[in-house]
């Protein structure tokens, strides 16, 4: 006390407290008198002061007063017993401060089972006052199936004093749960007279949050489980760690087997090396993969698919993870590789053959087409197949139909018995064969064409050779009657009309023997070196006579002459001669027909231009059609004449258009190419 006061003890006799104690002399003051007056002690009286000794620091003590009494009981004066607890109050302090975080809750408790005490936190969190649940046993606050987990951390901190932090729920007043992490320790006493604070954070949250986490994991595998694809997951490096439910159960691997880098072990081994250098490249700069390739499934057969890969990146973009998937696409790629071998060629017992070829072994062990004949009879015209014959066999039998007839069927064999195939095989198997069954019938269409094209020529021969001996016959004879002097007129009419008949129908014969060699492809065409614009002046003076007579002028236009170019000059006179006389037939009386030829560095504009009615627009597209004619001379003529004049043209390398206003007249223009040594 001599120290804490500054004095000695010997100095401190015979002083008064105000100057022993000094400031603080006023808090002690009232108590001494009490005690002297009284009688009556007064303990455990906390006192905080700055002592002499230690000015600028605040002290707490314990103090216990006490009278001093003569064997009489006389009151003579007062005893004082002083503890510094200044220690103590700091920890306290701490405490308080710690008891006072808003977001710890605190209970002190025994092991008894009875609550001693709560902080305002643990209220907020459990619900209950701090007097409500003085009155509760801890255990009533813990749900049954955290009974266990609890039992065996009292059981922690009766035996060793302390436990391990853990996890349970607790029940507030309303019924509501929460979770909470718990964390006990012994504070005094041995056994089940132990008492013990616990420390607990509200981890709802949390646990919400890996619930959610949870649940988003398991809709993830459900749907990663179930879609048509394979997916899998690397790490950044792109190693896989994860693949989904279909790669097992294509593959028949585990995922010991084929993590890592071990899925190599499925893949083609003519595709493995380079799939393996682009995706290493892929996972080292970090962009978005994708391939195509074979993969082997658990039944040994390989199927196509296409494969994409894409980085998963953090906050600052770098790779964390790879996500990738496969599709198969064999059905796919196989019927496009199909439709191309069925297209490539109109013999179709060779594409048959061919498609079946591609569809064995990727999807079968063997490929029959059969077709009907004349006789509704089947004939095997494909066999194709690999493996034994001799095991049990599933079989999936395609009709081929096309146009609404039945042509045949196609019989894909599997080497297993009782198979169950999916929608999509059958689908795929049915588009094979609606496809082949139009190729098929394509090619006996073209079949019939061709005969029947022979079968016109043919005729045609005939029509030439038999029709045009006897009319050359009819025309020598009505030319030598013309040529006498008939007195009668009407006998010289008669001549006349034979003659013009003749004339007409050698006409006519000659555009259908045209017509005949264009669509066979076999126009003839005798090229010699003519000179343009002689050409249009002999066509141009053929017509004028027949243009006088309805009143129609033809005027010519043609540029300086250039070299000579290889026509058939015959031919071209027949391809203005059509013009020409189409554009007269359609001009009125006073209407002018331009005939021109103009010369650019590759080729000879022709063109036929009149201020005739024009052709509607609803017949443009049809104006070269065979055997079409305009409504009003539907009747004048073959409708053969334009269609011969652009095979005419075409076949000596031009082209031949029109172009025209309904009402302002028309104009055909045609080309005919300069060859680079004219």
């Amino acid at each position: 006390l001599a120290a804490l006061n500054g004095p000695s003890a010997a100095e401190h006799a015979g002083r008064t407290i105000h100057e022993v104690l000094g400031s603080h002399a006023d808090v002690v003051e009232p108590i001494l008198r009490r005690v002297m007056e009284t009688g009556v002690p007064v303990t455990n009286r906390e006192i905080t002061a700055a002592p002499p000794a230690t000015p600028d620091r605040l002290r707490s003590f314990l103090a216990n007063y006490f009278p001093v009494r003569t064997p009489s009981g006389e009151t003579i004066g007062i005893g004082a017993a002083i503890v510094e607890i200044t220690d103590r109050k700091e920890v306290e302090a701490r405490l308080e401060k710690a008891l006072s975080i808003p977001t710890v809750g605190v209970l002190f408790f025994d092991l008894m089972g009875r609550i001693l005490d709560a902080n305002p936190a643990l209220e907020r969190l459990s619900g209950y006052s701090r007097d409500e649940l003085r009155e509760l046993p801890w255990q009533t606050l813990t749900p049954p199936e955290f009974e266990a987990v609890t039992a065996r951390a009292a059981q922690d901190v009766g035996d060793s004093g302390e436990t391990a932090p853990y996890e349970k729920q607790w029940i507030r007043p309303d019924g509501s749960r929460w979770w909470g992490l718990f964390a006990p320790t012994r504070i005094s006493g041995t056994g089940s007279q132990s008492e013990c604070v616990e420390f607990i954070v509200d981890i709802t949250a949390r646990k919400q949050t890996e619930e959610a986490l949870r649940e988003s994991e398991l809709q993830f595998r459900t749907l990663a489980d179930n879609i048509s694809q394979f997916a899998w997951m690397t790490d950044e490096t792109g190693s896989i760690s994860w693949f989904n439910r279909r790669w097992f159960e294509y593959t028949g691997t585990t995922l010991d087997e084929v993590k890592g880098w071990g899925w190599q072990k499925v893949h083609h081994p003519e595709h493995a090396r380079r799939v393996v250098e682009k995706i290493r490249h892929h996972f080292e700069t970090g962009e978005i993969w994708e391939d195509t390739f074979p993969l082997r499934g658990k039944d040994g057969r390989y199927r196509w698919f296409l494969s994409r890969a894409l980085p998963i990146r953090d906050e600052a973009g770098h790779v964390v993870r790879w996500f990738g998937t496969n599709t198969d696409v064999t059905e796919t790629r196989l019927l496009a590789e199909v439709t191309t071998v069925l297209s490539s060629s109109l013999d179709y017992r060779e594409t048959l053959k061919r498609m079946a070829e591609l569809l064995v072994p990727t999807m079968a062990d063997e490929c029959v087409v059969q077709l009907l004949d004349g006789d509704a009879e089947m004939n095997r015209i494909v066999e194709v197949h690999s493996g034994p014959s001799d095991v049990p066999l599933s079989h999936v039998v395609v009709p081929l139909t096309a146009r609404g007839r039945t042509l045949g069927a196609m019989d894909i064999v599997f080497p297993e018995s009782n198979i169950r195939y999916g929608k999509g095989v059958l689908e795929f198997f049915q588009e094979v064969g609606r496809r082949a069954a139009i190729a098929i019938d394509n090619a006996r269409l073209y079949e019939d064409a061709q005969r029947a094209i022979h079968m016109r020529e043919e005729i045609l021969a005939v029509v030439s050779h038999d029709l045009k001996n006897p009319l050359g016959a009819i025309q020598m004879a009505g030319a030598m009657l013309l040529r006498r002097q008939v007195a009668d007129p009407r006998s010289r009419k008669q001549n006349e009309v034979i003659n013009r008949s003749g004339s007409r129908m050698e006409h006519l014969i000659g555009d259908l023997l045209d017509i005949a060699s264009i669509q066979a492809g076999r126009l003839a065409i005798e090229q010699k070196l003519e000179e343009p614009d002689e050409v249009v002046v002999e066509a141009a003076e053929i017509y004028e006579a027949a243009a006088r007579e309805k009143g129609v002028v033809i005027v010519r236009e043609c540029e300086p002459q250039g070299p000579p170019i290889p026509i058939d000059r015959d031919r071209i006179l027949q391809v203005l001669g059509n013009l020409l006389g189409n554009a007269i037939k359609f001009c009125r009386s006073g209407d002018i027909i331009s005939v021109r030829c103009k010369r650019s560095a590759d080729h000879i504009l022709f063109s036929v231009a009149d201020t005739g009615p024009g052709i509607p627009d609803c017949d443009l597209s049809h104006v070269f059609e065979p055997y079409w004619s305009a409504k009003a001379h539907a009747k004048k003529g073959t409708g053969l004449g334009l269609y011969i004049s652009k095979g005419v043209v075409e076949a000596h390398g031009g082209r031949l258009w029109v172009e025209s206003k309904h009402g302002e007249g028309a104009t055909f223009y045609f080309t005919l190419p300069i060859p680079v040594a004219s």
